[in-house]
């Protein structure tokens, strides 16, 4: 950015896509991570512009649209038609959450990377905490369907955006939540 000079070119066409959908940086800046529509993520170094991990899921049934590093950089995770969480040091599987539909923009870590929150976008379109180490939700926010999602830096608020209302009829709204 200082001198608006391109460092690396990363190849592109990760089978599913043709374009990067997401990309995310490591908290340390030493990894950038990014996704197609597929079950595809590919990670790279920086630095080097070297990848070193391809996360490739296509036994799993899972496709992916969303990509975060958890902020404590422990680890990552893809979201989509389910979600994925890897072990960021040495990229090893650490879990498969299955659910349908899930917005890719309120797919989120919590501050303290303890949660994984995310809106499937399916009635009864709830907004769910997903427990990182167990996978199981935690808590439930009647959202409606929620297609953004952010946490506060002191990880008190969060902000959800919406588009319709829990009948299904259109009405867009920001909600602020004290978790």
């Amino acid at each position: 950015v200082d001198t608006a000079t391109v460092k690396h070119v990363l190849p592109g066409a990760i089978w599913g896509g043709s374009w990067y959908w997401t990309v995310t940086f490591s908290p340390d800046s030493r990894l950038v991570a990014a996704v197609t529509l597929s079950p595809i993520i590919r990670v790279w170094e920086v630095e080097t512009g070297e990848v070193i991990a391809e996360l490739n899921h296509w036994g799993d049934g899972l496709g992916f649209g969303a990509v975060r590093f958890s902020p404590d950089g422990n680890w990552l995770a893809a979201a989509g038609n389910g979600i994925a969480i890897w072990e960021a040091q040495k990229f090893t599987l650490h879990r498969i959450i299955r659910t349908t539909n899930l917005q890719e923009g309120s797919f989120t870590f919590s501050p303290d990377s303890q949660w994984l929150i995310g809106s499937t976008g399916n009635p009864p379109d709830k907004t769910l905490f997903w427990n990182v180490e167990t996978g199981e939700v935690d808590l439930e926010l009647p959202t409606g369907i929620a297609v953004t999602a952010e946490f506060s830096p002191d990880g008190r608020w969060l902000a959800t955006g919406k588009w319709c209302t829990e009948e299904g009829g259109y009405e867009p709204a920001m909600k602020f939540w004290d978790v």
